[in-house]
Order: C-alpha cells, then sequence, then structure tokens
C-alpha cells in the first residue's frame, strides 16, 4: 500500500462552523449509539462526537437518527442540510453500505456547490468522498468486503476528513481500515503500520500525545521488522515521532531520532 502514510506537517485539524441544533444532534446521536453521555458533546466541534468509539452492532441506531436530523434540516436546506448529508454518508460508509454513501455524498456535492460556488474545496472534497464511496463498492464487491483494497480506500477517505477538519469521522475510518487490513493481511503487516502510523498522527493533531506515542511506536516495531530499519517509510515514522517529541517538551528523544532519519537518508541517497 502506497501513499497513504502522511506527515503531520502536512494535516490540521480545524473547526467546521455549525448551528447548535446540529451539534445538539450529533451529541445526541453519538450518546444513543454508543453510551455516551451527550452534555459532554453538545457544546463541542463536529470532531469531538465520537464516532469512533460506536459499536458495528448500534451503527443501524445511529443511521436511524441521523435519517431524522436530515429530514430537519431539508427543511431549512443550505449548510446545514450539508453537513447532515456527510453525517449520513458517513454512517453508511462506516456500515459498508458504500452505493448509499456515494449517491448522498454527491447530494451533499450539489448542495455545496449551489451555496458556494463549484471552485470550493468543500465541493471537491465530497466528489472525492462520492469516488472513494464507489471505489469501495466496486472492489468489496470484486475482491470482498474484507480486502486489502476496501481498508485502502477507507484509509484514503478517512485522510480526506482529516484534511478537512473532521477528525473524529477521520478515526472512524481508519479504525475501521485497521481492523479490515489487520483481517486481510495480517496484524505484522507493513500495510497495518501505515494506517496505525495515519491513525497516530491523527492523535497528535488532537494532543491525545500518550495514544499517539503508542500507535507510533508500535507501527515502528512493525516496520522495522517487516521492511527493514533503513526504509524510507521508517524514516518517515520516525520523523513524525520526532516532531511529536518536541511537541510534547521532549527534545532529546527527539534529537535522537533525528540522527537516526539523518543516517538513513545518508544512506539512500548514497546508493548508486
Amino acid at each position: 500500500m502506497s501513499a497513504l502514510f502522511m506527515t503531520p506537517d502536512t494535516l490540521h485539524c480545524w473547526k467546521e462552523d455549525m448551528t447548535h441544533t446540529r451539534l445538539t444532534l450529533l451529541a445526541l446521536t453519538a450518546a444513543l449509539v454508543c453510551g455516551l453521555p451527550a452534555v459532554a458533546h453538545a457544546k463541542g466541534a463536529e470532531q469531538d462526537a465520537p464516532w469512533g468509539t460506536c459499536r458495528p452492532g448500534k451503527l443501524e441506531r445511529s443511521v436511524e437518527a441521523a435519517q431524522s436530523a436530515l429530514q430537519v434540516a431539508e427543511k431549512k436546506a443550505g449548510l446545514e442540510m450539508a453537513a447532515s448529508l456527510d453525517d449520513l454518508a458517513i454512517l453508511h460508509f462506516l456500515q459498508g453500505d458504500y452505493d448509499k454513501a456515494k449517491w448522498l455524498y454527491t447530494r451533499e456535492q450539489m448542495v455545496l456547490k449551489t451555496e458556494l460556488g463549484p471552485d470550493d474545496p468543500r465541493v471537491s472534497a465530497s466528489y472525492s468522498l462520492a469516488f472513494d464511496a464507489g471505489r469501495a463498492s466496486e472492489k468489496a464487491k470484486a475482491q470482498g468486503p474484507d480486502s486489502m483494497e476496501v481498508a485502502e480506500t477507507l484509509t484514503k477517505a478517512g485522510q480526506l476528513y482529516h484534511f478537512r477538519g473532521g477528525c473524529a469521522k477521520a478515526e472512524a475510518l481508519y479504525q475501521r481500515a485497521l481492523g479490515i487490513m489487520a483481517q486481510a493481511r495480517g496484524p505484522e503487516h507493513s500495510d497495518v503500520a501505515n494506517i496505525m502510523a495515519n491513525l497516530a498522527i491523527l492523535y497528535g493533531a488532537q494532543k491525545r500525545h500518550a495514544e499517539a506515542e503508542r500507535l507510533f511506536l508500535r507501527a515502528l516495531a512493525i516496520s522495522e521488522k517487516s521492511l527493514g530499519p533503513d526504509h524510507p517509510t521508517v524514516a518517515a515514522m520516525l520523523g513524525s515521532l520526532a516532531m511529536l517529541y518536541r511537541t510534547t517538551g521532549r527534545v532529546s528523544k527527539a534529537e535522537v531520532l533525528d540522527r537516526r532519519v539523518e543516517k538513513i537518508v545518508a544512506n539512500l541517497t548514497s546508493r548508486p
């Protein structure tokens, strides 16, 4: 699996503007499905809603709640409707109902194009998500719902949500992709480590530093074993972990990793 590992300097999370009504609906939906307190999330941003912790057996109830929220938003139309379409689309994405997710993302794209104009980046993002959902549908039908190709598509969709600032949705997609890839390739495969690294970067951006470090170390151990200690992917992960150490004030640890990265790069560039 290539081009799926992103470095932290290319990523950030930002909070999108939403009405208090939609935030409350998201919080109540999360509470209904996941058994988590709604009040803690009702005033937060979308990425604070615990999408990634929802148990698969209860996703159906979450879909029902999101459908009800969409019915309310459709009466108002505009950006609130687009946001509700996105909320429902990702739930179908997580369910494996990729065709329905594609249809919802396409609807979202049309609403955003009307409201924001065709050149707004959110329009192209919705187009990309619709494309990813369509590709996941094709791969699931051709190779099976738990194939590595499906996991790759889920990871790419997770990266797009990360770029958009939808960190909780990105986490849910990464977690789903991680489970599928571990089953398809085995838990010690480098493709599994790549998804772990993406998830670690996401946690770092959310200041969940302990979780980020744990995943980076696990991803590094897998990559060093499967690819070798001097592989470019290992260097990228070392650099990401060094940045995390700097962020948390552990400069000496970061410098040790920097020297390892420099050595790997020097070895790579000296090869004929």
